[in-house]
């Protein structure tokens, strides 16, 4: 049984941008669609941005977590898989082309609903899967992704990303650095020291990010556990405790 909650807020704080980071080895798609689930039960509007997985594969995801996010009136999505991966897939996508984009022809879709949804007084997450894939598609530089993530994150109350770092991806470390910077909570998962174990997928380590002062988050300075990836959701494990789950 997932027990994410009682190390992690079921949401964000109002005014906040969460970073997670994981690696190939250990992806924190479990902690985007913890958000995800608990933001649409939690009645937010749910902005929810692709760019490397296909709104199919998270929809099979989220029905293990009792939810089919394509019947709620409170998710929406903008679609920048099929832009960069399958460009005749769908009508409506981002436009991610080439190095000349800014945030008004990249984001644009998004834009527009969430100065929509920030004119009716809505409460809003927004959340962006994958969003250093526009780094290898060299749709945007570090720097023009982070002034993008800047300017969207002023559109909505509560903002969440996911960087996929490694010492090979040395672009996406530099626009980690630079988000951390703007970041409220810092949730990162990755391998063992050791390796593999059996149960175990990895570490999860809760930090402060930059802008910890300013919010006030009710976040220890620093947690580390272990964590287990199951199918709705991932078991959380003290570090002395892991004798009871090896």
């Amino acid at each position: 049984m997932s027990n994410l909650t009682h190390f992690l807020p079921q949401i964000p704080e109002p005014d906040t941008l969460t970073l997670l980071t994981g690696t190939r080895e250990t992806t924190c798609t479990f902690l985007l669609h913890h958000f995800l689930a608990n933001a649409i039960n939690e009645g937010l509007e749910v902005f929810f941005v692709l760019f490397s997985r296909t709104l199919d594969e998270h929809v099979i995801a989220m029905r293990k977590w009792g939810i089919n996010i394509t019947k709620q009136d409170n998710f929406h999505y903008v679609d920048g898989f099929s832009t960069l991966f399958a460009p005749n897939a769908r009508n409506f996508k981002l436009h991610a082309t080439n190095g000349k984009n800014t945030i008004r022809t990249v984001f644009q879709p998004l834009v527009d609903k969430l100065q929509l949804a920030k004119s009716e007084g809505l409460r809003v997450i927004t959340i962006l899967e994958d969003v250093d894939v526009l780094l290898g598609a060299k749709a945007l530089d570090t720097s023009q992704l982070s002034s993008a993530v800047f300017e969207l994150s002023k559109l909505s109350s509560r903002f969440v990303l996911n960087i996929t770092v490694s010492t090979s991806l040395p672009q996406q470390i530099s626009f980690a650095h630079q988000i951390n910077n703007l970041a409220t909570r810092c949730i990162s998962c990755r391998p063992l020291p050791s390796g593999t174990t059996r149960r175990i997928t990895g570490l999860l380590r809760l930090t402060r990010g930059s802008l910890y002062a300013k919010h006030a988050v009710d976040t220890e300075d620093d947690i580390e556990v272990l964590y287990e990836v199951m199918e709705s959701g991932a078991k959380l494990v003290p570090k002395g405790e892991v004798s009871l789950q090896i």
